[in-house]
């Protein structure tokens, strides 16, 4: 004979099974919800992504799509090219097919290929550059005879490079690609300047040689905990898990909603009539939405590595032990949002109230939680608020695992809280429905 333990153990197992299956047939025959809560913010995801990644592009956060038309053969000309070529700001297309002076063909070709910035080099630009810095050097060693002096008799016009820019492109950006040309110009300029006074000095001392010229600062971009980081977070990251935490929270809603349908439709009285424990009943449903929040995960993160490079986009980069290790954190900020779920369904009366309310909250939280606006660009008065939003912990959670910058002591913390959070909403849901029907 089994002891008494035993019996009522498998007696509340089976209770278990029952209500969780319950619970499953009523989410899967609910196509609303299961639309909320994973094509609803997978859509989301890919279409902020996009529109973010486009205004990166025309703040220059991006490299940005240029042309090169170089008409210069000449030494200036050619390195110029080379020294173009190694800028990250820009995506360079080097264009030898049109004909100089012929900007009608230019604008066309710029315009069926997209691009948005463009420069044309003359072909005169090493000759004028060469014959300017003879004239400079020349008169310095009294010896002008060797050199073609016509040019001095009066001032020669500044060479033009031409810039084309797409109306798009933001005033910044120009003025930061113009300083990029002057400066490559000028030290183009210096070097050939002293290359011209190494050359006449060789011709009283063979002996003397090119000095080399070398940068003298540095400048080196230092990260706190530098080792530490295993990855760096950029804009696809962020979207995957913030776009994840707002489907994550959307679980108040139909679960709020089936709450308070089970009430109103006597589908409590009956379960108390079993009877069934009020724990094993919201048990049941915490773990299918628990279960509910790992498959939204999986959902986001395959949106972002095989849809995102569908539409353009960088894919999200993730490794296997990484993802399972993110959907163990994940159920923390699941938990907190079927806490919230709970105390909805119990303290409203009917599912016209459950759901504007649950919907209203998730916007809210996401909106104060960094989900839509990264808190770096929020205003200081709202800061106290944010970091104290369970959307934030979460975020902060969730982005410390992958990048590894928070302390086991910072992830407890957060943990702490949104577990925190879940048992106070259960409790507090608990002596209501208690009081109701138990």
């Amino acid at each position: 004979m089994k002891p008494l333990i035993f019996i009522k153990m498998n007696k509340w197992i089976q209770k278990f099974r029952a209500s969780f299956t319950k619970e499953f047939l009523l989410l899967i025959k609910d196509w609303g919800s299961l639309i909320i809560l994973f094509l609803m913010p997978a859509i989301l995801l890919i279409i902020v992504t996009a529109i973010q990644n486009t205004n990166y592009e025309k703040a220059g956060l991006s490299p940005i799509s240029m042309a090169i038309f170089n008409y210069d053969t000449g030494k200036i000309g050619n390195k110029l090219n080379e020294n173009l070529q190694s800028y990250t700001q820009f995506k360079t297309t080097f264009v030898s097919s049109i004909p100089e002076n012929q900007p009608e063909a230019i604008y066309k070709y710029l315009t069926d290929n997209k691009i948005k910035f463009a420069m044309i080099i003359p072909s005169v630009l090493s000759s004028r550059i060469e014959g300017e810095m003879n004239s400079i050097i020349s008169p310095l060693f009294g010896d002008t005879s060797k050199k073609n002096t016509s040019h001095l008799k009066q001032p020669q016009n500044p060479i033009t490079i031409s810039l084309i820019y797409d109306p798009e492109v933001p005033q910044f950006f120009k003025e930061q690609s113009k300083l990029i040309i002057q400066n490559l110009e000028k030290q183009m300029e210096v070097k050939f300047l002293l290359t011209n006074v190494v050359q006449q000095l060789q011709e009283y001392e063979p002996s003397i040689k090119m000095p080399e010229i070398h940068e003298f600062i540095n400048f080196k971009e230092l990260q706190p905990n530098q080792a530490e980081i295993k990855n760096v977070e950029n804009g696809v990251q962020y979207n995957v898990i913030a776009w994840g935490l707002f489907a994550l929270f959307f679980i108040m809603s139909p679960l709020s909603i089936s709450l308070v349908k089970e009430k109103n439709y006597g589908t409590l009285y009956r379960l108390k009539s079993l009877p069934l424990p009020y724990e094993i009943f919201i048990l049941a449903k915490t773990l299918l939405y628990l279960i509910v929040a790992w498959l939204q995960f999986c959902v986001m993160v395959l949106a972002g590595k095989l849809i995102f490079p569908l539409v353009g986009l960088i894919p999200f980069e993730i490794s296997m032990l990484n993802f399972l290790g993110l959907l163990a954190w994940v159920t923390i900020p699941a938990l907190a949002a079927v806490g919230f779920g709970i105390f909805i369904g119990s303290f409203c009366s009917t599912s016209e109230q459950a759901a504007p309310l649950s919907a209203l909250l998730v916007v809210v939280l996401s909106a104060f939680g960094g989900i839509w606006v990264p808190e770096f660009v929020m205003p200081e008065f709202m800061l106290p608020f944010v970091h104290n939003t369970p959307v934030s912990w979460a975020l902060k959670l969730l982005n410390g695992f992958l990048n590894n910058t928070n302390s086991l002591i910072l992830q407890l913390t957060y943990s702490v809280k949104l577990v925190s959070l879940f048992l106070v909403w259960f409790f507090i849901s608990y002596l209501i429905e208690k009081k109701k029907f138990y």
